[in-house]
């Protein structure tokens, strides 16, 4: 790594990453919230309710809400980056399921104007969940491997629809209650045990690849979608995120290790906000592949 990086990557909590790998890597986050009987809890390890405890709740029957991050909240942090001299390159949440992207082009015109020798790239992922951040574990390697910050960001642009999501859920209802399937199409599933399986289309929206009967089916499912649209597994590192669910999690991943020869797995928690969507018991798998 550069003794002296000359600018930092920035992205948002959403990206799944965990607190200590923004730490290792000078990554201030953008701390996304939701809101529970009327009080705001930002992401994060003082967030003031573990991960374990949101879900447990969330299967209880809560119904928490999120809010898409204003202006001021994006250049409390963007901008101490700036003024300390760094450029910086900010990878966002993608713009097919949510206003972040577009929050931070306005907050970095803004900023362009107060800091003009300074330069701000925003690129938008098209990607959520660790899928955003396999992305942002790009842009980090590429940057202390020597990368200029215009270089990087047209490789992230590059390849960002190489970025594969194949995810599935065990609860419809959330999924349903956010408009993504309809209403009679979660009861019927509920009923039967289908499971839908879910990925990005090229502008980064949730799109069915699949249907599984049962669990076990599902996970089958997600190995075989990795094996067969993957490009040389065995040396990517490969990346899962699971709804509080790490025994499926992990025979998920030994299953990669077995079949595909996987060598470098990374697995976190879906944080509270995107769980807030998903819900608990939603499991995912990301990699590079030739094409979405």
């Amino acid at each position: 790594m550069p003794a002296t990086p000359t600018y930092k990557i920035m992205t948002e909590t959403n990206s799944d990453l965990p607190f200590s790998y923004f730490q290792e890597h000078d990554i201030s986050p953008l701390r996304m919230n939701f809101i529970l009987d009327g009080v705001t809890y930002y992401e994060g390890p003082d967030c003031g309710m573990s991960t374990r405890e949101f879900y447990d709740r969330l299967r209880g029957g809560i119904l928490p809400t999120t809010a898409v991050a204003n202006t001021a909240e994006m250049d409390a942090v963007m901008e101490p980056v700036l003024a300390a001299g760094y450029d910086l390159l900010y990878v966002a949440f993608s713009s097919g399921l949510s206003g972040i992207y577009n929050t931070a082009m306005l907050a970095a015109m803004e900023l362009r104007e107060k800091y003009p020798e300074r330069r701000l790239i925003i690129v938008d992922s098209l990607s959520a969940s660790l899928g955003e951040g396999l992305l942002v574990d790009f842009a980090v390697r590429n940057r202390d491997a020597g990368m200029s910050i215009e270089d990087n960001a047209a490789w992230l642009e590059a390849n960002k629809r190489r970025v594969y999501h194949a995810f599935t859920v065990t609860d419809l209802f959330h999924l349903q209650r956010g408009g993504r399937l309809s209403k009679g199409t979660a009861i019927m599933g509920s009923m039967l045990g289908i499971k839908p399986m879910l990925s990005f289309d090229n502008e980064g929206k949730l799109v069915p690849i699949g249907k599984c009967r049962g669990r076990q089916a599902s996970i089958e499912a997600l190995v075989q979608t990795a094996i067969d649209r993957g490009e040389n597994l065995k040396d990517q590192r490969v990346f899962l995120v699971h709804g509080d669910c790490e025994e499926d999690a992990n025979t998920l991943a030994q299953l990669l290790r077995e079949r595909a020869g996987v060598r470098d797995v990374f697995i976190n928690t879906v944080g509270t906000v995107l769980g807030t969507h998903a819900g608990a018991g939603v499991l995912a798998v990301f990699f590079m592949a030739d094409h979405r």
